[in-house]
């Protein structure tokens, strides 16, 4: 079984000058599927959390821990799946991201 993979991403740094310390994560699974096509998930900082956000997917994941985060985007991601899978009276908009969906998770 894949595991998650972490890409390095340099920081960066914002116009004040801080540091934006931020990660990029290929998700190969969730918690109850396996994808057939791997996700890329930025987990960042965010006010004394951690938000972790699909770069394909109108989704994002927040916690105090970054791998629960993590954690709970894959929820999020699997709880739209399971809804857009009961029928097909959806906008355009959702019914992309059902084919989307459907192209990268295995049921």
């Amino acid at each position: 079984m894949q595991t998650d993979q972490i890409k390095n991403i340099p920081d960066t740094t914002s116009s004040s000058g801080s540091s934006l310390g931020f990660g990029c994560i290929r998700i190969n699974s969730l918690i109850h599927y396996k994808l057939k096509l791997s996700l890329d998930v930025i987990v960042e900082p965010d006010n004394g959390s951690y938000i972790a956000r699909s770069v394909d997917l109108p989704l994002y994941g927040l916690d105090d821990d970054p791998l629960e985060a993590l954690n709970n985007l894959k929820r999020e991601i699997e709880s739209l799946y399971d809804d857009l899978s009961l029928d097909n009276n959806f906008t355009s908009d959702w019914l992309h991201i059902k084919k989307f969906l459907k192209k990268a998770i295995e049921p």
